[in-house]
């Protein structure tokens, strides 16, 4: 087995892996999962600066150590409320007979779970590509669809200001500037 096949392969189990669990959480379950992870984390670093300065008397530890204990407690309280706010929704989509179309939109959602994890891998592996040759990514099918699908989402994430294209370990992005055939080599 090649490199590339069992990196399709890889793909291939995590896409099916992404899209059952999206359809058994539902739309609704994944969307809320992902506020709650990450805007949990966000609101309990927020609040944590500002509890942790009114509990510090009480607690014998220094003021470091006092904020990550607020932090994970909070952080913990986020998560389950995170939790019955999605039991809360479920309930609902169960009696307006909805959730059909949100298990549907949990495949969705898990798909897109799994090709932004693609795209995570083909840019680090396009990072690397100076110290790891990225030639038999040629051969993957999942890493030609990655290829392929980035300079859009290169172009929308300069828009959107999440990356600066000219930060990148390679020239106009990882596509050969050329015909298009294959991967460029890294500019060094």
């Amino acid at each position: 087995m090649t490199l590339a096949l069992g990196t399709d392969i890889l793909f291939a189990l995590l896409l099916v892996t992404f899209c059952v669990r999206g359809a058994a959480k539902g739309f609704s379950g994944e969307v809320i999962s992902l506020l709650a992870t990450i805007g949990g984390f966000l609101l309990a670093w927020k609040v944590s600066a500002i509890a942790s300065s009114f509990i510090s008397p009480f607690l014998p530890l220094r003021p470091g150590a006092t904020r990550a204990v607020v932090l994970v407690v909070f952080y913990v309280l986020f998560l389950v409320a995170g939790v019955y706010v999605g039991r809360l929704v479920k309930s609902f989509l169960r009696f307006t007979h909805l959730s059909g179309i949100d298990r549907g939109m949990g495949i969705v959602a898990g798909a897109v779970k799994a090709f932004a994890l693609l795209v995570i891998v083909y840019a680090a592996l396009m990072a690397l590509s100076p110290v790891l040759s990225p030639y038999w990514m040629n051969e993957s099918v999942a890493m030609k669809m990655a290829e392929k699908s980035w300079p859009t989402i290169e172009r929308t994430l300069s828009f959107i200001r999440l990356l600066d294209p000219a930060s990148l370990p390679w020239e106009r992005g990882p596509h050969d500037p050329g015909d298009g055939a294959g991967i460029a080599e890294p500019v060094i």
